[in-house]
């Protein structure tokens, strides 16, 4: 009941170039993100970040709780 939202970073990697990162701003109880990849090559790697938003009283209400980090590749675009 602390959690008052998600905020997800995807960091994608293309021939060893790092392209815009794609920030979102997510509800609390978001459990799933669909990405559109029909723009990222093959052999992509991609690295999602995704951080909770915690409300604690005495607390300032942006607290990263936890990073939960993510790394995949993209076999096919």
């Amino acid at each position: 009941d602390k959690i008052t939202g998600q905020e997800l970073t995807i960091y994608i990697t293309q021939s060893g170039q790092l392209t815009p990162t794609i920030k979102e701003k997510l509800s609390a109880k978001t459990r799933s993100y669909e990405m559109d990849t029909s723009m990222i090559t093959k052999n992509a790697t991609v690295e999602a970040r995704l951080r909770t938003v915690l409300n604690i009283s005495g607390v300032p209400s942006y607290v990263e709780g936890s990073t939960i980090k993510r790394n995949f590749k993209i076999l096919y675009g």
